[in-house]
């Protein structure tokens, strides 16, 4: 077993380069991606994610994945994609199964990550592993507008964590370390197919917010004005639990939120 990764500045690279239990990894930026020797590798994953998914419409030149996958497609090689439960429509729904992925999302970045998982699965039909995120708690002040990292900034430099959506608000979260764990699993046993990756719990915010208060001991919750129109989620996590059988649970993630603020106090 052989893993190639493709990225360097990812949060989520740096996680799992740090955490895996993996040893034999080869890691590329995305620039090196046509002098990679591919038949060497039985998996590849892209961390890689060309910033304008996010808000624009969907173009070839911003797929990175497609140009791998071009470059991978006469090969037996594994191809990781990591996904989003965005893709999912919030709108018509609350709990999504993996077959759910067939209504159509109204999100953009929902919208382009679906498209991108239709290429993964035509050009690696029996090869490929996608995994569909919930939302990932790990330590991050580095200034992106994402939901951890605008929490812990705001508490750091204001004394405060700013809501803008209903307190009875819910969302289906995964520590990072869950996150390494799970995915060294699925590429030790070789696991293919479409996986939601998350805890299968539901937590309402305002519990993340307060946990990570209660680490760093000090601070308060500042409701805004103006609430953001945001509709609860929760993933079926059904199909990934009965491959991946590590233990999760709301007490284990707040707890987690708690050591997240205390690594707040010195940061």
């Amino acid at each position: 077993m052989k893993i190639l990764v493709i990225g360097t500045t990812s949060i989520l690279l740096n996680f799992f380069k740090k955490n895996t239990t993996i040893k034999d990894i080869d890691y590329f930026s995305r620039k090196s991606i046509n002098k990679i020797d591919y038949k060497k590798y039985t998996h590849l994953i892209n961390f890689c994610v060309d910033p304008d998914i996010m808000k624009k419409k969907y173009s070839k030149i911003n797929d990175i994945d497609k140009k791998i996958l071009k470059l991978t497609h006469k090969f037996k090689i594994i191809y990781i994609f990591l996904s989003t439960r965005i893709i999912y429509e919030p709108k018509n729904n609350f709990f999504f199964k993996e077959s759910d992925s067939k209504i159509k999302t109204t999100s953009v970045y929902g919208q382009n990550k679906k498209k991108i998982e239709n290429n993964v699965v035509l050009f690696k039909k029996k090869s490929h592993l996608i995994l569909r995120l919930g939302t990932i708690l790990y330590f991050s002040l580095l200034r992106r507008n994402l939901f951890i990292s605008k929490m812990l900034n705001d508490l750091k430099i204001k004394g405060h964590i700013e809501l803008d959506i209903n307190k009875t608000t819910t969302k289906d979260f995964l520590t990072v370390n869950y996150f390494v764990k799970s995915l060294d699993i699925l590429i030790k046993k070789r696991e293919t197919g479409i996986y939601n990756l998350s805890s299968g719990v539901s937590i309402k915010i305002i519990d993340i917010a307060n946990n990570i208060i209660k680490g760093y001991g000090k601070g308060k919750i500042i409701m805004t004005k103006k609430l953001k129109k945001t509709n609860s989620f929760l993933l079926c996590t059904k199909k990934i639990n009965k491959v991946v059988k590590i233990k999760n649970s709301k007490s284990i993630i707040l707890s987690y939120c708690k050591k997240i603020g205390k690594e707040l106090i010195n940061a």
